[in-house]
């Protein structure tokens, strides 16, 4: 039986949760080539792709999942893979995909005081 977005939603729902907190990047679960993953866009024509199976993500979890996270960056033609990074655990594998761009130049973190109110501009969208 092939099995649905709201399937997969409900059955990483913490890997969600997690992968968002950590990230500071709203996740969902999209539909793919190969199947569904988790997917953050991360501004600036980036976005990442997680997944636990090898054709998108695993219809049964296990505690011997093992997640890829995948940095794209999107282009007129499609979208060029900036790195990959393979681990037990999803928020590790996110963090070597970004220390690996951080390490080559291509990644640099966004700051946020977080002791300091967000000036409102007007007419922002």
């Amino acid at each position: 039986m092939a099995r649905k977005h709201e399937y997969f939603t409900d059955l990483y729902t913490d890997a969600l949760i997690g992968f968002a907190a950590f990230t500071h990047l709203p996740a969902s679960v999209v539909r793919t080539a190969a199947g569904y993953a988790i997917r953050a866009d991360a501004g600036f024509g980036r976005f990442l792709l997680a997944t636990n199976g090898d054709q998108g993500l695993a219809e049964a979890r296990t505690d011997l999942d093992t997640w890829t996270v995948e940095i794209h960056e999107s282009t007129p033609i499609g979208a060029d893979l900036l790195a990959t990074e393979t681990d037990r655990d999803l928020v590790a594998a996110y963090g070597h995909a970004v220390e690996r761009l951080e390490f080559e130049g291509s990644w640099s973190p966004v700051e946020v005081a977080l002791d300091r109110p967000v000036t409102i501009v007007e007419g922002a969208a």
